[in-house]
């Protein structure tokens, strides 16, 4: 988190105005350039990074169709998908690190690499699940808050 309220209003920006308009053409390119980048991780982080990816991808479709119907969906998780495009950006992180220590010939004998290989793993494996929610979020397009 940003700070309170700074959230959702970059929150708004990013999907709102940056994502959605152009058809999330430059977002599939910034998708693309993070597989490209990361082609030498290792299979764990590499499937792990393609399954965000690729989540990503598909909810962003169901967003630019869904608009037609519900214009405000967007704005109702314009949050939890700045939280998804967080995790879709840890998940490349995660196997860039993993792709940076399996290059390294000391990997395997030094402490610091195997604790950061680790850190990684933990990501993979117990983290990246809160990402998927977000996705699972926003897909869900729920109905709007009843008036009070």
């Amino acid at each position: 988190m940003i700070y309170e309220g700074t959230n959702e209003i970059q929150a708004l920006d990013l999907l709102c105005r940056k994502i959605l308009p152009d058809g999330a053409k430059k977002l599939n390119s910034l998708l693309d350039e993070l597989l490209a980048t990361s082609s030498n991780a290792p299979t764990l982080q590499r499937n792990n990074l393609e399954k965000f990816v690729n989540r990503q991808r598909e909810v962003t479709q169901k967003l630019l169709s869904g608009i037609v119907d519900d214009a405000e969906w967007p704005q109702r998780v314009a949050t939890d998908y700045l939280k998804g495009m967080a995790y879709t950006l840890l998940a490349w992180s995660w196997a860039k690190v993993s792709e940076t220590i399996a290059s390294n010939p000391d990997s395997n004998s030094n402490n610091f690499y195997r604790e950061q290989n680790e850190l990684s793993d933990f990501g993979v494996n117990w983290l990246a699940d809160e990402g998927m929610l977000a996705w699972s979020r926003v897909e869900k397009q729920e109905e709007p808050l009843p008036w009070i």
